[in-house]
C-alpha cells in the first residue's frame, strides 16, 4: 500500500494534505467526544436562508479573469485524492482557510418512497438525478466555502470542468476546497442508505466539513427518515425538514390540509374534514416492512375512495366528470390516473352507497399516467398494492379552454433568533407532458404572478408552524374564466427540491440578485432576467450524440454553435447544460437558458437546439 507521502507527490501543491500520524495529538483532528468537536458539529445556523447560496450572499473580493477551460488531468488529481481520501484510515486534516466560513455537504440522495423509485428509475437515473445538484459547484466562487458534493459514482472530471468554467475565479483558489466522495455503489436505493452503510465514509466527511468551519450544513434533497439519520450520525445539522412527522405535510393529503388551515383554495376532493370515518393505519404489524407513512391515517381501500368521491358529488354537488387520483407519496406526475365518472355524473342516484358502489366498479378502468401501472398488478407496479401501503387522494380534474399549471417556489428557514422565515424565490410556468414535468419558464405570467407569491407565503408559514423547514414548491392550476380574470386553485406541495429549483438557484448564483415584489428576477447590475429550462430533452439528433463529444463541443472552445451560446459571466446570458450523464444513458439532456427578456431566452433555446442538432449530424459523420 502506497504510503502517504507517495499519495502527495501525485498532487497539486496547493492541495489539502493528508496526515496518517495518528499518535501526534496537537495537529490530529479533535476526537467526536471533544466540547471543540461538539460545537462545531452542532452548530446553529443563523442566516436567512437554508441554502449555501443565500448564506454566502457577500460577494469575494477578489477578482479573476475568465478562465481557459480547466485542465482536466488537473482536476483527476484533485479527484484520485478524494478517492484515496476516503479508502484509507487516517485522520485528514484540510488545508487550513483561515476564513473559513461555512462547510457544505451535498446530499443529493431521492429518499422518495422506495416502491414508487423502483418504477420510476432504474440505478442509472438515480445517478443521472443526482448530478442535477452539480450546480452547488457554482458555490466555490466564494472563497469562505468549502464544498463536500456526495454521489453514488465518481462524477466525470470533465463535467466538473464545465461548471467551474462558467465563473470567473481562478480554479487553482477553488478546487483545494472542493470534495467530491462516492460510495460507488450503483443500487436501486437512496444515496443516504448508502453512506449510512459506510462507517469511514460517514468518518472522512465529518473530519472533512468540521475542520476550521464556523458553519456546517448538510444540503439534502428532501427530508426522509434515511436523511435525518444520516445528519445525526455526522452530528451536523439537516437544512431540510427534521422532524418525520412534519414530512406528512408533503404528501398529497397533507397538502390538503395545510392548504385548509392557511385558506388557499384548491381543488375539491377527498378526504375532505368530513371524511374522517375513511382514513386508516397502514399494516404495521411486520417491522421489517415498516414505512413512515405506515403511521399515518390515510384512505388506503377501493371502498373507502369510491365512498369519499360519492360524498362529494352527492352532498357538495362537484360536477367535473373526470377526477384525478393520486398516490400520497407519488412524483413526477407517475402516482397519478385519471377516473372518468361521466355515466356515474349522468345517472340520479337516490342512495349515496349505490353511487359509491358504481364509482369503485370503474377505478380498474382508470387512464394510468405510467403505462406499466395497472389497477391490480403485482407488487408496486399494481396500484391498489401502492394505494394500500401509500393512501391516496381523490380530486375533482379542473379543465377549461385556457388551463395553465404554474408553481411558486420558496424556503422556510431561521432568523438569527431562531424564529421561522419564509422567503418566496420564484415562481414559474410549469410545462407538462400529460401529468408529467417536462420544464419550466421562470417567471410565471402577470395576470396570477402576485397571487402566487401570496398563496406561496401562506403556505410557507403554516409548513413553519408544523415543522418543515427547507426548500419547497406549490402546483397549481390557472384557469381563464369568462370574465377573462384568472382562477388559481392549489394541487399539490412538494416539501424538497424539484424540477424548477436548479434552475432558479443556478440563475442566482451565477447574476446575483433576487426578485422584486412583482416576482421579476433583478441580476446584481439591475438587469431583469428571464429563463427557459428543461430536464427532458430529447431530439432526435441526441440517438448520435455521445456524452464526451458534448463536453468536448462546450469545453474546447472550437466549436463555433457552442460559443455562441455558451454561458457569457459579463452579459449574464447563454446556456447551463445538466444532466451530462444521461447523453449516453437516456440519449436525452437538461438546459436552462437565461436572458434579459423572455424572446431573448426563447432565441437562446432554439439556438441550443440548433447546436445539439448540428453536434448530432457531425457525430454521425464521424466514424
Amino acid at each position: 500500500e502506497k504510503s502517504s507521502k507517495q499519495v502527495l507527490s501525485t498532487i497539486p501543491r496547493d492541495s489539502p494534505r493528508i496526515d496518517d500520524d495518528e499518535d501526534d495529538s496537537s495537529s490530529s483532528p479533535a476526537s467526536p467526544a471533544s466540547p471543540q468537536r461538539h460545537r462545531s458539529f452542532h452548530r446553529s445556523f443563523t442566516r436567512a436562508s437554508t441554502t449555501a447560496s443565500h448564506n454566502l450572499e457577500r460577494s469575494s473580493s477578489k477578482t479573476y479573469s475568465v478562465p481557459q477551460p480547466l485542465k482536466v488531468d488537473y482536476i483527476k488529481q484533485i479527484m484520485d485524492h478524494n478517492e484515496q481520501l476516503q479508502n484509507r484510515e487516517f485522520s485528514y486534516r484540510p488545508k487550513k482557510i483561515e476564513s473559513l466560513c461555512f462547510s457544505c455537504i451535498i446530499l443529493p440522495s431521492l429518499d422518495l418512497d422506495p416502491k414508487e423509485m423502483q418504477r420510476f428509475a432504474t440505478p442509472a437515473d438515480l445517478e443521472g438525478y443526482e448530478e442535477r445538484q452539480l450546480y452547488t459547484l457554482l458555490l466555490l466562487q466564494d472563497p469562505n466555502v468549502r464544498l463536500i458534493f456526495l454521489s453514488s459514482l465518481c462524477v466525470d472530471p470533465e463535467v466538473v470542468s464545465y461548471y467551474l468554467s462558467l465563473l470567473k475565479i481562478n480554479p487553482r483558489e477553488c478546487l483545494p476546497r472542493l470534495f467530491m466522495l462516492s460510495p460507488n455503489e450503483s443500487v436501486s436505493k437512496p444515496l443516504s442508505k448508502k453512506i449510512l452503510a459506510r462507517p469511514q465514509l460517514l468518518h472522512t466527511i465529518r473530519d472533512i466539513a468540521c475542520e476550521n468551519a464556523t458553519y456546517v450544513g448538510l444540503c439534502g434533497y428532501t427530508g426522509s427518515p434515511a436523511t435525518i439519520e444520516l445528519a445525526d450520525a455526522l452530528g451536523i445539522r439537516l437544512l431540510t425538514t427534521r422532524d418525520v412527522k412534519s414530512l406528512h405535510f408533503g404528501t398529497k393529503q397533507g397538502s390538503k390540509e395545510i392548504f385548509s388551515a392557511c385558506n388557499v383554495p384548491s381543488a375539491p376532493g377527498t378526504p375532505s374534514k368530513h371524511d374522517d370515518d375513511l382514513l386508516s393505519t397502514g399494516d404495521i404489524s411486520k417491522l421489517q416492512t415498516r414505512y413512515w407513512t405506515d403511521h399515518c391515517k390515510y384512505i388506503r381501500t377501493p371502498k373507502d375512495l369510491s365512498m369519499g368521491i360519492a360524498r362529494q358529488i352527492k352532498n357538495f354537488s362537484i360536477k367535473p366528470k373526470k377526477w384525478m387520483i393520486k398516490l400520497n407519496q407519488g412524483f413526477s406526475g407517475r402516482g397519478n390516473a385519471v377516473l372518468d365518472l361521466q355515466q356515474v355524473q349522468n345517472h340520479f342516484y337516490d342512495n349515496i352507497n349505490d353511487m359509491a358502489n358504481d364509482i369503485e366498479k370503474l377505478l380498474p378502468t382508470m387512464e394510468f399516467e405510467c403505462s406499466a401501472v395497472t389497477w391490480a398488478g403485482n407488487g408496486f407496479m399494481g396500484f391498489r398494492n401502492q394505494m394500500r401501503r401509500l393512501g391516496c387522494i381523490g380530486e375533482a380534474l379542473l379543465e377549461g379552454d385556457s388551463v395553465r399549471s404554474p408553481s411558486v417556489q420558496g424556503v422556510v428557514s431561521q432568523d438569527d433568533d431562531g424564529r421561522p422565515v419564509v422567503r418566496i424565490l420564484s415562481t414559474h410556468e410549469q410545462v407538462l407532458n400529460g401529468q408529467t414535468y417536462y420544464g419550466c419558464i421562470f417567471p410565471a405570467r402577470s395576470g396570477y404572478r402576485k397571487k402566487l407569491i401570496e398563496y406561496g407565503l401562506r403556505v410557507g408559514a403554516e409548513l413553519a408552524k408544523n415543522g418543515g423547514e427547507g426548500y419547497f414548491s406549490v402546483d397549481f392550476i390557472a384557469r381563464k374564466l369568462r370574465c377573462k380574470a384568472w382562477d388559481l386553485k392549489a394541487v399539490e406541495i412538494n416539501l424538497r427540491k424539484g424540477g424548477t429549483t436548479h434552475p432558479y438557484v443556478l440563475l442566482e448564483l451565477l447574476c446575483k440578485g433576487k426578485i422584486d415584489e412583482e416576482g421579476v428576477f433583478h441580476s446584481q447590475d439591475g438587469r431583469r432576467k428571464y429563463y427557459i429550462a428543461t430536464d427532458g430533452c430529447r431530439i432526435p439528433a441526441l440517438q448520435k450524440v455521445r456524452k464526451d463529444a458534448l463536453l468536448h463541443a462546450l469545453l474546447s472552445g472550437k466549436n463555433a454553435l457552442a460559443e455562441e451560446i455558451k454561458w457569457n459571466m459579463e452579459k449574464k446570458k447563454g446556456v447551463v447544460f445538466h444532466l451530462f450523464r444521461f447523453v449516453d444513458l437516456k440519449n436525452m439532456v437538461g438546459f436552462t437558458c437565461i436572458g434579459s427578456t423572455l424572446e431573448e431566452a426563447e432565441e437562446i433555446n432554439r439556438k441550443t437546439i440548433h447546436f445539439l442538432t448540428a453536434l448530432g449530424e457531425q457525430c454521425a459523420d464521424t466514424p
